[in-house]
């Protein structure tokens, strides 16, 4: 095959990528030949481990990008969804090596710690602060990173919330503010939606959607969701902008 490289000159590639841990995310990025096709064939060349991770190394490093701009060459949704499982469930994990269902757990706590962090810097780090807003009289806000993986995972990340939840609890950890600052974020996003970047104002009502509509977890989450919303709205009231409906 052909390999691009550095954005515009090639050189050719014959034989699989050996020695190198990322074999599968390498080829896909850089190949001359970015049909759908081809991705699954340079899936199948590199099966079992190298595969997996490809997949988890591609997560780190974009997890940790949080800076605007392309880490991928603006590929990061399309290589998100090639590297399934795009869900967090132990069925889609069972035809990787050694996986049990206690090994799944850390997967899934893993999950949720990556995507939830990634929205508080989607969402959080990209307004500017109340204060500079007095200042300056300017209300626009700081760009935040187009291509955070975060905003493509949202229904992963809804997934993994129970298994956050019980190994907080199987620790002793305090749960009772846990979820409450992401929907507090998102519902302040969402009432303030002319002061916020597009993707924000988006990614902002579907976490407020999936939370209200997903069923079967535990009665604290549901509680510090709620939480959340009202510490939003004693926000928003202070700042002068009430949302006219914090349960939407």
């Amino acid at each position: 095959m052909v390999i691009r490289k550095d954005y515009g000159r090639y050189y050719s590639l014959e034989k699989p990528l050996d020695g190198i841990e990322t074999p599968v995310l390498l080829e896909c990025w850089l190949t001359a030949d970015q049909h759908p096709e081809n991705w699954e064939a340079i899936r199948q060349k590199y099966p079992g481990e190298l595969y997996w991770t490809s997949r988890d190394r591609f997560r780190e490093m974009v997890a940790n990008y949080p800076e605007t701009g392309a880490l991928f060459g603006g590929l990061e949704k399309r290589i998100y969804e090639f590297f399934t499982p795009t869900r967090c469930r132990f069925e889609d994990y069972k035809d990787r090596q050694h996986m049990r269902e206690e090994l799944f757990d850390g997967v899934a706590r893993q999950v949720s710690g990556q995507i939830g962090n990634g929205l508080v810097d989607l969402l959080g780090g990209g307004h500017r602060p109340l204060a500079e807003i007095e200042r300056t009289g300017k209300s626009t806000f700081l760009q935040p990173n187009p291509n955070c993986l975060a905003q493509y995972a949202l229904n992963e990340w809804i997934e993994a919330i129970p298994y956050a939840w019980q190994n907080m609890e199987k620790n002793g950890l305090d749960t009772s503010a846990y979820l409450s600052g992401h929907v507090k974020l998102a519902t302040i996003i969402a009432h303030r939606s002319d002061e916020y970047d597009p993707v924000q104002v988006k990614v902002a009502h579907e976490i407020l959607e999936l939370l209200e509509i997903t069923q079967g977890f535990p009665d604290q989450i549901y509680k510090n969701v709620a939480k959340g919303k009202q510490l939003a709205e004693a926000e928003l009231k202070k700042t002068g902008k009430p949302g006219s409906d914090l349960n939407t």
